[in-house]
């Protein structure tokens, strides 16, 4: 580990006051990289394997979190704990995590924190991952949208809904995270139109896909693992409605737009917490989440 890598870790760590997981999650870098024959024999005879190791590090994680007034996991079984932890320690089985919530709900801004950390700290070289945003698999109306003179124009003249999961090509999404490869689209959200690259890309071990419709039942059985974001209605109206003046989207058309798609979120996103593996607070501070994922990416990193 690099001396800058080992002061960050440190300081956030202390930061939180969570010595007791930092012993831990020191032992467990020693195990995962096998430094220490002595250390590594004695593991051996305990019969513990990398999974187990794993599991143990990321139980210590919860239950720290659980001390806090305002925790970052809502719910983290073990038996999901287990499976992430099998999963990150099989170098041959892929690791797909589908992120869900609703819109403005936090799930671009926490799986971007992620990236940011795994940037930050030069780590992109030894975590390979493929991110896929759902929104890109909108269907293809762009011709009906010529048509009828524009995007509004076309909703208002055929009723078309872009906030329930017919509107997308969830099969062709199954399809692509459920091989080695991969044809990358791009979806214009003004035109309406897809593109696809002509050069197939490959799939890495970790493949992250987020969306509102991750957990939709045509799409939840092609991940391993299910996170949904789960933050509270006004926080996620102020964050929709920030984002709408960004856009110029204000007054009555806006909040028809904002009431359609929490009227579909009811329907199409709400119910599918049930199915989620992970359920992560939206309402904490991002400095929360950072370090929290700083230590799920910390035990990737070393093992």
């Amino acid at each position: 580990m690099s001396n800058i890598l080992k002061t960050e870790k440190e300081n956030l760590l202390n930061t939180l006051e969570r010595s007791l997981y930092s012993e831990l999650l020191d032992d467990v870098m020693d195990i995962g990289s096998y430094s220490d024959p002595h250390l590594s024999s004695e593991i051996v005879s305990l019969g513990l394997s990398k999974a187990q190791i794993i599991k143990e590090a990321i139980l210590k994680v919860i239950e720290n979190d659980k001390k806090s007034s305002n925790p970052v996991f809502i719910r983290a079984g073990e038996e999901a704990i287990s499976k992430l932890a099998k999963l990150i320690a099989n170098p041959d089985k892929k690791l797909k995590i589908g992120i869900t919530g609703v819109t403005a709900s936090g799930k671009t801004t926490i799986l971007e924190t992620s990236l940011k950390i795994l940037n930050k700290f030069g780590i992109m070289q030894d975590v390979h991952y493929t991110r896929l945003n759902q929104d890109n698999y909108y269907k293809d109306t762009s011709d009906l949208v010529k048509k009828h003179g524009g995007k509004s124009e076309f909703i208002n003249a055929t009723g078309f809904n872009f906030d329930i999961p017919d509107a997308l090509d969830l099969d062709d999404l199954v399809h692509d995270i459920s091989g080695d490869e991969y044809f990358q689209r791009n979806y214009d959200k003004n035109t309406c139109e897809v593109c696809k690259s002509s050069m197939p890309k490959k799939l890495h071990k970790y493949i992250v896909v987020d969306g509102l419709f991750c957990l939709n039942p045509k799409m939840r059985d092609a991940f391993n693992i299910g996170i949904y974001i789960q933050t509270s209605p006004d926080k996620v109206k102020r964050r929709w409605y920030a984002r709408a003046r960004n856009r110029g989207n204000v007054g009555s058309a806006a909040d028809f737009i904002f009431e359609t798609a929490m009227k579909e979120a009811n329907v199409h996103i709400l119910p599918n917490v049930h199915y989620a593996d992970f359920v992560i607070n939206g309402d904490v501070p991002i400095e929360e989440i950072k370090a929290a994922l700083y230590e799920f990416i910390e035990i990737i990193r070393e093992i």
